[in-house]
């Protein structure tokens, strides 16, 4: 079960070519984006409605799409405006068509009733080119659910045992439990991990305090700062966000990180960096090489993970303290479902109007 009344993130906003078609899934719906000639997006669902070629098959001509089955032309809106040796077209001639914008330099689509697609629900992001800031950023599909990789994000006290080169995270990750916060639609974890070894940066600096806080948005959207502070900020900034102009920051970083249902058991997991362009390329092209890394070890270990659930689903398993965050995440999506489903339920009955219901 998935959220529908939501914005997912489905790519960069550089992996769509001017001319090409972007094919996707999301919520095991395939679909079809392309950029427009004023600017915007389309988005369409990958499957024509007269014999179910696929449309991301099909000829651009302009911002329409020729299904090159039989010639089927469709428009952004997904209605057909041409049907070869045909001049009458049914009303019902049409494909689904989602609602996309594009927002802090990803496409985002929205699965439910487009009538409900407020732009204001997008997770508020950093742009790849937000001034000041020199950036990196890449994507991984996983073969797990969606919500292991949330789980992954949302409980830092794995760093240690599986990022212990790629990041240089100390066991201290995992024996300092985080502050969490309830936000609308999402929750903020942070937390400082006092006198730590200099991973990063001038290696001269002593011991560090590092100060992370993310804020982790429905349905998967992580954006998350962090400063790496001469040992004692801490204690300075009373456990709170630092005061930069009390405790300077040595290291800063930025992330943006988003996950994305493709489908049962399949996932997109997109994410970038952002530091402050006083860094030299060089410098950030190693963090990055060093932050891909850790990409890589977090899927082998989900992607094991979740292969050993599946052999035995209804195994319950044992939560620790640490478990808090992801729980409430967890709660936060089933009760939207519940939410969605009871007001689907509702329309059924007659109770509530619901206007462009998606099929």
């Amino acid at each position: 079960m998935y959220i529908k009344n939501c914005w997912y993130t489905v790519a960069w906003n550089y992996e769509l070519e001017d001319e090409g078609l972007f094919k996707t899934s999301v919520l095991n719906e395939p679909m079809v984006i392309y950029r427009t000639a004023d600017g915007g997006y389309a988005a369409l669902e990958d499957r024509c409605c007269h014999r179910g070629a696929p449309l991301s098959k099909a000829r651009r001509e302009g911002d329409d799409l020729r299904c090159m089955y039989h010639g089927l032309k469709f428009d952004p809106s997904g209605r057909c405006v041409e049907i070869p040796g045909q001049p009458k077209i049914p009303a019902n001639t049409c494909v689904r068509s989602y609602p996309v914008v594009e927002k802090h330099s990803w496409i985002w689509v929205w699965m439910g009733d487009p009538a409900k697609a407020d732009v204001a629900l997008i997770p508020r992001g950093m742009a790849l080119d937000t001034p000041g800031f020199k950036s990196r950023s890449g994507f991984i599909e996983y073969d797990t659910d969606y919500q292991e990789v949330n789980d992954n994000l949302l409980d830092f006290s794995h760093l240690a045992y599986v990022h212990p080169t790629s990041f240089g995270a100390s066991e201290d990750w995992a024996y300092t439990r985080p502050k969490i916060e309830r936000l609308d639609r999402g929750l903020c974890v942070s937390r400082y991990v006092r006198n730590q070894d200099p991973a990063f940066g001038d290696k001269g600096t002593g011991k560090l305090d590092l100060w992370s806080s993310y804020d982790y948005q429905v349905p998967g959207v992580m954006l998350l700062h962090s400063h790496a502070l001469l040992a004692g900020s801490a204690d300075i900034n009373n456990d709170g966000p630092p005061d930069l102009s009390k405790t300077p920051s040595l290291f800063t970083q930025y992330s943006c990180q988003a996950v994305t249902p493709l489908a049962d058991g399949r996932s997109r997991y997109s994410f970038s960096i952002l530091m402050p362009d006083v860094f030299d390329d060089d410098w950030v092209d190693e963090f990055w090489k060093g932050a891909r890394q850790a990409f890589d070890e977090d899927r082998e270990i989900i992607e094991a993970q979740y292969k050993v659930k599946l052999r035995t689903p209804d195994r319950p398993m044992i939560a620790t303290s640490f478990d808090a965050g992801l729980g409430q995440f967890r709660w936060m999506i089933d009760k939207l479902i519940r939410e969605e489903n009871t007001e689907v339920a509702a329309a059924a009955r007659g109770d509530v109007p619901l206007v462009n219901l998606p099929t």
